[in-house]
């Protein structure tokens, strides 16, 4: 299984982190999408991660991770490709503030989407996490 993920912050970078320490996850098995701040190159080279550069090379990701910060989710589901989006590989934001609505007017109401509030506890697999679905 192969994740997608934008983000490598506190949160993004907490639950990675977590996934490689149980072995659920290999390094091989993540593709980052970075931004502007170096945050995700260093991450990523520090973890063996992959760091991304074409969005298409997401289509290959079993699931989709957002962690950046609220501001930036509209703009990131806009960015999608259609290779992406056409597989429907399923979403899940970890940002506050941008609600599934939201989220489901950009892909379309009957895309796979969640929402996830995790603490950083889940780095060391102690975290918790809220979750709600999409219809």
């Amino acid at each position: 299984m192969k994740i997608g993920i934008f983000g490598l912050g506190q949160m993004g970078s907490a639950m990675i982190r977590g996934y490689l320490r149980t072995n659920t996850l290999s390094p091989a098995d993540v593709l980052v999408k970075g931004g502007r701040s170096q945050t995700a190159k260093k991450v990523s080279n520090s973890l063996g991660l992959t760091l991304i550069d074409n969005l298409t090379e997401l289509a290959e990701a079993s699931l989709i991770l957002i962690a950046t910060n609220p501001a930036s989710v509209l703009s990131v589901l806009e960015s999608l490709p259609e290779e992406v989006t056409a597989n429907r590989i399923p979403i899940v934001s970890v940002a506050g503030g941008v609600s599934l609505d939201e989220m489901g007017a950009v892909l379309g109401a009957d895309y796979p989407l969640a929402h996830s509030i995790p603490n950083t506890a889940v780095e060391v697999n102690q975290g918790v996490l809220g979750i709600a679905y999409a219809e």
